[in-house]
């Protein structure tokens, strides 16, 4: 059985941290850790991770002796300037942190080919390296592409570079089928160790930028990054088997899929699903899968 936590409460901080401690026997990172925030946009924090949620983070490792932590996100815009916006510098007076553009990262070529439609992709070697221990943190949102974006695609599309007349995250965009195979494709070559989705305000409608505010009050975790994003639909109300790369994934053992192999700890989907409106092309997403 997959472990995923599930909490809900009041402060996004807290959420997080009750989170992480009720799967924190079966984690120990004796690596570098790397926590890669969600910065699609680099000015609506709506669509961004917040920095509450990464203070929550650090302190949970801090708590375990970790002492030397990178933020690394290679953002759809500007990087540096995300940070700055978030508000996450502040963080350095706590803690000990490098914060990296990935988009200036080094970078191996990787080419994703589905139904004989190949791309080739700059990614980030930070994320691909095993020396590190890469935390997904992300959030809940619906999506234009894939219904809803989560913990494993946070680090999927994060992953790929965008410079200033190279943006490989557009070359994913080949259509929903596309999409959700190259992701499938790409998660065989990188999957976080540990995946956190902060659900404390998710976003619905035209995510994953254009979407509005819906008051969830949850936190996830999970050293199984499909496993979380399961529970993360299902507290979001969307069918999962609408949600094509994670069924792919998980029809080809990429983490866990099935909830009767998952074990949600805390507290229970039912007790804290709340229906999220969904994409205004969401009847075009799905057509593929019928």
């Amino acid at each position: 059985m997959k472990k995923v936590a599930l909490v809900k409460g009041n402060d996004r901080k807290q959420n997080i941290l009750r989170a992480l401690n009720l799967i924190k026997e079966d984690i120990n990172p004796e690596k570098k850790i790397v926590i890669k925030p969600n910065f699609v946009s680099d000015m609506n924090q709506l669509a961004s991770t917040h920095v509450d949620a990464a203070e929550a983070v650090l302190e949970f490792f801090s708590n375990m002796g970790k002492d030397k932590f990178v933020i690394a996100e290679a953002s759809a815009h500007d990087t540096l300037k995300a940070f700055k916006n978030f508000n996450f510098y502040k963080l350095k007076n706590k803690f000990n942190i490098d914060f990296v553009d990935l988009n200036k990262d080094d970078y191996e070529e990787v080419t994703l080919d589905f139904s004989g439609k190949s791309v080739t992709v700059r990614i980030a070697k930070t994320l691909l390296d095993k020396k590190n221990y890469v935390v997904s943190l992300s959030i809940l949102k619906t999506h234009d592409n894939v219904i809803a974006t989560l913990s494993l695609k946070n680090i999927l599309m994060g992953s790929i570079l965008n410079t200033l007349f190279k943006r490989d995250k557009s070359k994913m965009h080949k259509g929903y089928e596309e999409i959700s195979n190259y992701l499938f494709l790409l998660s065989k070559k990188l999957y976080p160790d540990l995946s956190i989705i902060d659900g404390f305000e998710g976003m619905e409608g035209n995510g994953p930028t254009r979407g509005t505010a819906i008051d969830s009050r949850i936190a996830l975790a999970s050293l199984d990054s499909v496993a979380a994003d399961r529970v993360g639909v299902e507290c979001m109300g969307i069918d999962a088997e609408k949600v094509g790369y994670l069924k792919i994934c998980g029809e080809n053992n990429i983490g866990e899929y099935d909830l009767k192999n998952i074990e949600v700890l805390g507290n229970k989907i039912e007790d804290v699903q709340k229906k999220f409106k969904m994409h205004d092309n969401y009847e075009k997403q799905i057509k593929w899968l019928s």
